[in-house]
């Protein structure tokens, strides 16, 4: 973050307090939300078997998309 100019820390710190809207495509996942205390989008698997995730980020200009991070 240290070589980031100022525009570029204000999208990064959007980002984070104005994440954007995400939905699960498929049944064997469970989002649980985003956490803004660790900054990411957190997931719990409803079967228990390993199970593929498939996620759609409605990113824009208030809420962008950058270096998501995921808990599953």
């Amino acid at each position: 973050m240290n070589n980031m100019d100022l525009d570029q820390l204000v999208q990064m710190g959007r980002s984070w307090a104005f994440a954007p809207e995400l939905a699960v495509i498929g049944s064997s996942t469970v989002f649980l939300g985003y956490d803004r205390s660790s900054k990411c989008y957190q997931f719990q698997n409803s079967t228990e078997k390993p199970n593929k995730i498939e996620i759609t980020i409605n990113g824009s200009k208030d809420s962008p998309i950058i270096n998501s991070a995921f808990l599953h």
